[in-house]
């Protein structure tokens, strides 16, 4: 299997979005801050089939996307999505860094280093960082409903006195207008049905009035285009950080060796796909960093791994394990503090 074009697709909600993460006491959901790259796959999916009259096989669509990740602005192809990184801090002067490779040098060089720490500001709250800017998560707003069926739902209702009632619940929204980009591997066929742009429904209440955005080609290469210059960009720094894009596993970084330093974000990963949930448990979440020892890594060796899909068709169609090597934002502030 091999990929024929990378682009950068930019979505934006035309809709309030209820695109649902998480569930808390109290019936309340939770939406993301970013579109996951398994709803957006699965809608894009279900819009390619059905143009062409016929159910269709997952397997025959040859697309691994990261999550759409909100921004204003498209990212730059070969450059690295706004990612929430979880190394992130603020100067005084309100400016963002990374401190990954601060904490790699303590590592190498002594623990003085982290002297400069105090300094910094950690609680930098939900922000979303790459060379092309720094963007705020989208506004939501949160609406409440009364669940209605109490057959095809009946974890929402409560029983008093042998009389059922349906449960208030809340769900947050994402507000029309708000725009996500996301880093795309597709093929030929499916590059020409993007390139005109699509509308696709995303998210829950589709047919309430909810979940459409606007899908646009905002730049695009071909892959081997793509490969060279993503190895033209490598540093030659002593150090090879990892930034993790969508939720990937340990596996993906074993033949890198021990890491220097690391900061995760472990959970488990759920997506629908035909009418069943598929569960990836402890799994690293996106915005996680690694920093690795350069050492004498083979440069075509490092684009390799960053560039090849998971061999698993669910899991490429979930659009996991997806990492990007030697982001700048790491680099851009290894230096004083």
């Amino acid at each position: 299997m091999g990929f024929d074009r990378v682009a950068i697709l930019s979505v934006e909600a035309m809709e309030p979005l209820a695109i649902r993460d998480k569930y808390s006491k109290g019936a309340h959901y939770f939406s993301p801050s970013y579109i996951p790259s398994s709803t957006l796959s699965g809608a894009i999916a279900s819009a390619f089939f059905r143009k062409r009259g016929s159910g269709g096989n997952i397997e025959d669509l040859n697309l691994w996307m990261s999550h759409a990740f909100p921004s204003d602005k498209p990212f730059e192809l070969c450059g690295p999505p706004p990612l929430p990184l979880s190394t992130l801090a603020r100067r005084e002067d309100g400016s963002y860094i990374s401190v990954a490779l601060l904490f790699a040098n303590a590592i190498e060089r002594g623990p003085h280093l982290l002297d400069k720490m105090g300094k910094l500001d950690k609680k930098v709250g939900e922000v979303f960082i790459s060379p092309s800017g720094i963007f705020r998560p989208p506004r939501k707003e949160v609406f409440t409903q009364v669940t209605l069926s109490y057959d095809s739902r009946t974890h929402f209702y409560v029983e008093v006195g042998g009389e059922k009632y349906g449960l208030l619940f809340t769900q947050e929204v994402i507000r029309p207008g708000s725009k996500f980009h996301s880093l795309a591997f597709l093929d030929d066929p499916l590059y020409e049905e993007l390139k005109g742009g699509a509308e696709v429904r995303v998210g829950a209440f589709k047919r309430k009035g909810f979940g459409l955005v606007e899908i646009k080609l905002e730049s695009s290469m071909d892959f081997n285009g793509y490969r060279n210059e993503r190895m033209r960009r490598l540093s030659d720094h002593e150090f090879l950080t990892v930034d993790v894009v969508t939720f990937s596993s340990k596996d993906r970084f074993l033949e890198l060796g021990s890491p220097l330093y690391e900061k995760l974000k472990v959970s488990n990963f759920k997506a629908w796909l035909d009418g069943k949930f598929y569960i990836y448990r402890g799994v690293i979440g996106p915005g996680s960093v690694l920093v690795y020892p350069r050492g004498d890594l083979d440069p075509e060796r490092i684009i390799q791994i960053e560039l090849t899909p998971p061999p698993d068709v669910l899991r490429r169609f979930h659009g996991l394990d997806m990492i990007f090597f030697d982001n700048p934002i790491h680099f851009s502030s290894g230096g004083d503090i």
